[in-house]
């Protein structure tokens, strides 16, 4: 269940929003929203808007002959 929302953390770095699913609480981020209302947070980055600023690459499709760590190129 956890790894989950571990998952939706590498999937989106920068997000303060890791449940991503339905069924997926995400008590974090509702006090971060808390915070917000109070003036207290800003800019807070949700996968939607870091999807608006930067696409996420997908690493299955992305090989680099250079460095044997790559999704791709592990023997």
């Amino acid at each position: 269940m956890g790894e989950a929302w571990h998952n939706n953390h590498h999937a989106y770095p920068g997000s303060a929003k890791i449940g991503l699913h339905p069924g997926q609480a995400d008590w974090g981020y509702m006090l971060i929203r808390m915070l917000e209302y109070c003036g207290l947070a800003w800019n807070i980055q949700t996968p939607e808007t870091l999807a608006k600023e930067r696409p996420l690459i997908d690493v299955r499709r992305h090989t680099d002959r250079r460095n044997p760590f790559i999704a791709g190129n592990i023997s």
